[in-house]
């Protein structure tokens, strides 16, 4: 199974969150050779940061699901226990940037 910035990579200017990657894209292929390569896995970072937008995409996905599961908790009566852990989790600071 794919990480979820890496499944919103192929055709992600569409609708990211819909697509997966096809089995043919040159990134999985690269993916496939699970190489060592620091020049490689950089290519890749970068990529997916100024190509596809996937770590910020990502980044906003978080922030819905958090913001959701908080709502949720106060809609339920709160829970001080749940919002120290959702605390933890948190995204902290407004960057996107990956290395």
């Amino acid at each position: 199974m794919l990480s979820f910035p890496v499944q919103t990579i192929d055709n992600s200017s569409v609708v990211p969150h819909l697509l997966l990657l096809e089995a043919d894209t040159p990134f999985v292929d690269i993916l496939k050779q699970h190489t060592t390569s620091e020049d490689i896995k950089l290519y890749c970072i970068q990529y997916m940061r100024d190509e596809t937008a996937s770590f910020t995409y990502t980044r906003s996905v978080l922030r819905e699901l958090d913001l959701g599961a908080r709502k949720e908790i106060e809609r339920l009566g709160g829970n001080k226990g749940l919002i120290a852990i959702l605390d933890r989790l948190k995204l902290n600071g407004g960057s996107d940037e990956v290395i």
